[in-house]
């Protein structure tokens, strides 16, 4: 019946297969389901498929519909909305579900901090960031606002209250990947290159055992295909991430190409600034590419590439 479907849905969402449990949630739906839940579920597969924000936050609304005190629902429809740069409407549903909860859920205040940090207006993203470290929440959470803050102080050009910041949430969850790599770029903003190498191989080592079998199947399948085909798959690394990662994935692989990034980024930033190379700090170690850093990661591209088309 429809509880198997749901309960189906929900294995695939926990494993990242999304469509498959669009698929489920929609069986559902068709065996009789018809709660606030079935229909957020839906919409987290819609979400996470990246791709259909619209359908997310149609089967967010049909949530709320059916119960307006859902508040994970109105938290989720205010990611979509975020995420559509309606920024207004977001912080409207994160305020819904932080007042539906009770002052018990943190997410809301950090999301609309977020969006004020994105407008520029860091004295609120301050407050509300504060006032959601105060809640009652786990270690994860914790080290996640701490970071946050660490970014708010940023953008105030006051790197040593930044790095207290990040300091605080290291010692709250010291395997928070977020904060040590916000402590990378921190400290190399602080004349710190020793520290900024030591947090950025600290956090290179946590990535190289991050990678779900969910990611590993894919990129398998993809060498699989490539090589139907007679196509030499080329696998590049985001900038300042170590590419071994991605090449024990295919340790007992012949014929891919990798492009190691984190080398030529990490000189650079030696010699100049974050913002020269990144215009936001979105992985917080490294961010989207300004202009010269868009150029140094197509050099380096090219370069790697024509050195094996030379040696063909």
């Amino acid at each position: 019946g429809a509880s198997y479907h749901i309960e189906l849905g929900d294995r695939y969402l926990e494993s990242a297969e999304d469509f498959s449990a669009e698929r489920a949630f929609k069986e559902a739906i068709a065996a009789g389901a018809d709660n606030s839940y079935v229909y957020r579920q839906l919409g987290i597969a819609y979400f996470q498929q990246g791709f259909s924000c619209e359908k997310a936050e149609a089967s967010f609304k049909k949530a709320i519909d059916r119960d307006p005190n859902d508040a994970m629902s109105r938290l989720w429809l205010g990611y979509c909305l975020r995420d559509s740069a309606r920024f207004d409407e977001a912080k409207e549903e994160f305020d819904k579900a932080f007042r539906i909860s009770r002052g018990t859920m943190a997410a809301p205040l950090s999301e609309i901090a977020a969006i004020y940090r994105r407008q520029g207006r860091l004295d609120e993203a301050e407050k509300f960031l504060r006032a959601a470290l105060g809640l009652d929440i786990d270690a994860q959470e914790s080290s996640s606002l701490w970071c946050q803050l660490g970014w708010v102080y940023y953008d105030r050009r006051d790197y040593p209250r930044a790095k207290e910041a990040l300091l605080s949430g290291l010692k709250v969850n010291p395997q928070d990947k977020g904060i040590i790599g916000a402590l990378s770029i921190i400290s190399a903003e602080l004349d710190d290159p020793s520290g900024a190498n030591e947090y950025h191989a600290r956090l290179n080592l946590m990535w190289s055992r991050f990678y779900k079998p969910a990611v590993r199947s894919n990129y398998l399948r993809l060498k699989e295909l490539t090589d139907k085909r007679g196509i030499t798959l080329v696998c590049m690394q985001y900038p300042l991430r170590s590419v071994l990662p991605l090449k024990q994935i295919f340790a007992d692989q012949q014929g891919v190409v990798f492009i190691e990034n984190a080398d030529i980024f990490r000189e650079a930033l030696n010699s100049g600034r974050y913002s020269d190379y990144f215009r936001d700090n979105f992985a917080n170690d490294f961010g989207h590419c300004t202009d010269k850093g868009n150029r140094l990661l197509a050099e380096n591209i090219a370069k790697t590439v024509l050195k094996v088309v030379l040696s063909q």
